[in-house]
């Protein structure tokens, strides 16, 4: 047991790392450094053993194995789905609305782990209070991590001493999310 100084200067330490950092505006409260979050989420999942490898599957439904390294995609190439036996780590984006008093929140996960989906296990990106979510904010709020989610994806993120590719998920409102990307609709193709 620490005592509560103790405590409060643990807990100014931990804000003071580049993960942690927010950033406050007009709009809401954001992650600064979505890129630093996710690797430090993924090494304490390592550290604690709860990190669970998450497979896709063949046509025959057998998991498909992690034997392929990640190769990062040349300057100003577009990246694409890494290939199923690429080793990865399975991030998630998406929206939580709602609440009291009512918000909408961008929060991303870390799904390899046994409860992605449970509500703790989840980074905070963007907490922007509001009454009805308007998409235009939102896809400012969106553009914001624009850089941080594509460095994400290009950059490997490490997984004990193993370089592994991101796979991004988006979850959600599909429509805010198909903003982002400035889809024109959900079932449009990409401009």
């Amino acid at each position: 047991m620490a005592s509560l100084s103790a405590l409060r200067r643990a807990r100014l330490i931990m804000s003071e790392r580049p993960s942690k950092k927010v950033g406050v505006d007009s709009t809401g409260a954001n992650l600064m450094s979505l890129s630093d979050a996710v690797p430090e989420k993924v090494s304490s999942l390592v550290e604690s053993d709860d990190w669970v490898e998450r497979y896709f599957y063949d046509a025959s439904l057998r998991p498909v194995e992690k034997i392929c390294g990640f190769e990062a995609p040349p300057p100003g190439k577009p990246g694409g789905s890494p290939a199923a036996s690429t080793a990865e780590v399975q991030v998630s984006l998406g929206l939580d609305k709602g609440g009291s008093p009512s918000s909408v929140k961008i929060v991303a996960g870390i799904l390899n782990q046994a409860h992605p989906n449970n509500p703790a296990n989840t980074i905070l990106v963007d907490v922007c209070p509001t009454e009805k979510d308007k998409y235009q904010d939102l896809a400012a709020k969106l553009e914001r991590h624009l850089p941080e989610l594509d460095r994400l994806v290009r950059e490997e993120v490490l997984v004990g001493a193993e370089r592994r590719a991101v796979r991004l998920f988006l979850t959600g409102d599909l429509a805010a999310m198909c903003t982002m990307f400035r889809h024109k609709s959900p079932n449009a193709t990409q401009p």
